[in-house]
């Protein structure tokens, strides 16, 4: 009987030293310490990407997602005038004597001239 107990007693201390960290840390996370009145704090969530999602559920995507293509930058604004603009502008430079000719929106070389000339006339440049 007397071995039994030298034998027991340091094996069941070394196993209860062994075990008695991990079971308070386990009884300290279930439970809030009485002293501080605080709640223990949750471990961090881990995420597993191996991990295949429920069925009928969609894999979450969070590395990265795909950006929109450039596009080349677009001219705004009138490129180029209408023909009915041109017969106004051609009336406006007849009306002042700059255009002799039909305004008839069709814009040739009497049309650059007239108007080159009403812009040099007004200190513009041509």
């Amino acid at each position: 009987m007397k071995m039994t107990k030298r034998v027991l007693v340091p094996v069941c201390l070394s196993a209860a030293l062994l075990v008695s960290p991990a079971w308070a840390a386990a009884q300290s996370k279930a439970q809030p310490s009485v002293r501080s009145g605080k709640q223990p704090a949750k471990p961090p969530a881990r995420s597993n990407p191996s991990r295949t999602p429920a069925p009928g559920k969609k894999p979450r995507r969070t590395a990265s997602r795909k950006r929109a293509p450039q596009r080349a930058p677009v001219a705004r604004g009138q490129l180029r005038p209408t023909r009915q603009r041109y017969a106004e502008i051609q009336a406006a430079l007849a009306k002042a004597r700059y255009f002799q000719g039909p305004t008839n929106g069709d814009w040739g070389t009497s049309s650059e001239n007239s108007l080159a000339s009403f812009q040099k006339d007004h200190g513009l440049e041509p």
